[in-house]
């Protein structure tokens, strides 16, 4: 009697675990490794995979024919038995993300597969879990969105999307470390729009923007894909440009200040075209400045003072 009781209850266990298995939504299914046979897959593959459970029995692999594109690779490569047996024999468990194509569009499935052992300590079964974590993943790839769109505005102006002063600093090292180890040069330019208090007091802060903005697409267009510009701050900026002396470095200033001279910005309010200036100060790295970045940049400073003093909407260099 006792062993009748024995031999029910462990057939009402079995009946229990098959009915919890086949009513959760995870993917649960039990693998031979030596015939490479499915020995157990519950219903909740249907929710990822349009195909019968005989198709599973004929080529265990079937599954694969619904995963991403992007993820074949690594499905064909490192989620074959062989692979899956090396890996569990090195850390007992393995964990893996991909995506399938479903009749409900991509999801994202992670699957963790560890291994059952025969008494001889040898690896004969390996038991699978698949759980749909599309969600989670969706809000992981908006969190990076927003991430990058974060440390994007950390680093550039917001009025004029140019690199702001934090980005100007990193970008501006970054260069110099590179021209320094091939014994390279590079010059600034320091741009200041001219009497731009009078713009502002004049036509209001709205129209200050403007310019601000304007000046910032002017100097876009006049330098080159390398040259670093930046916006320090109010309505100065700052061009760095690697590998260039004193003499191309002046002629640009002066291109840039009359494409400058050049520019009209309509005001619609008060049907009329304003034009403003700007006055430029350069400066080149000296042998004495041993790669220093602020005493290039203080010596432009002083050249763009200089350029205000002699009258404005000018370009000067101080030897």
């Amino acid at each position: 009697m006792r062993e009748k009781s024995k031999e029910y209850d462990l057939i009402n266990q079995s009946k229990l675990m098959s009915q919890i298995m086949e009513s959760i939504e995870e993917v649960v299914f039990l693998q031979s490794v030596c015939d490479r046979e499915v020995l157990y897959l519950n219903k909740g593959y249907s929710n990822f995979i349009d195909c019968e459970y005989e198709d599973f029995k004929i080529n265990p692999r079937v599954w694969t024919n619904f995963v991403h594109p992007n993820d074949r690779k690594m499905v064909d490569e490192e989620l074959r038995i062989d692979n899956i047996l090396k890996q569990l024999k090195e850390n007992n468990v393995l964990i893996k993300e991909l995506r399938l194509m479903t009749k409900h569009g991509i999801k994202w499935m992670r699957i963790k597969v560890v291994p059952i052992y025969n008494e001889n300590g040898e690896i004969y079964r390996i038991v699978g879990i698949g759980q749909d974590i599309t969600d989670q993943k969706e809000l992981q790839i908006k969190l990076q969105k927003v991430l990058k769109k974060t440390k994007k505005l950390a680093m550039f102006d917001y009025l004029t999307n140019v690199n702001n002063r934090r980005a100007f600093y990193k970008r501006a090292y970054e260069e110099i470390n590179r021209l320094k180890r091939s014994q390279g040069t590079f010059s600034a330019i320091l741009i200041d729009i001219d009497d731009f208090k009078k713009i502002n007091d004049t036509f209001g802060h709205d129209v200050g923007d403007e310019v601000i903005k304007d000046i910032a697409r002017t100097l876009k267009k006049g330098i080159r894909r390398y040259d670093i510009l930046a916006r320090m701050g109010g309505e100065e900026f700052i061009i760095i440009l690697p590998n260039t002396g004193i003499e191309n470095t002046y002629a640009r200033g002066e291109e840039l200040r009359k494409a400058i001279e050049k520019r009209r910005i309509y005001i619609k309010e008060k049907d009329i075209n304003i034009n403003y200036t700007a006055s430029i100060g350069i400066a080149t790295l000296r042998k004495t400045d041993n790669y220093n970045l602020d005493k290039v940049i203080k010596r432009a400073d002083n050249a763009l003072y200089n350029a205000k003093k002699l009258g404005k909407n000018r370009v000067s260099s101080l030897k």
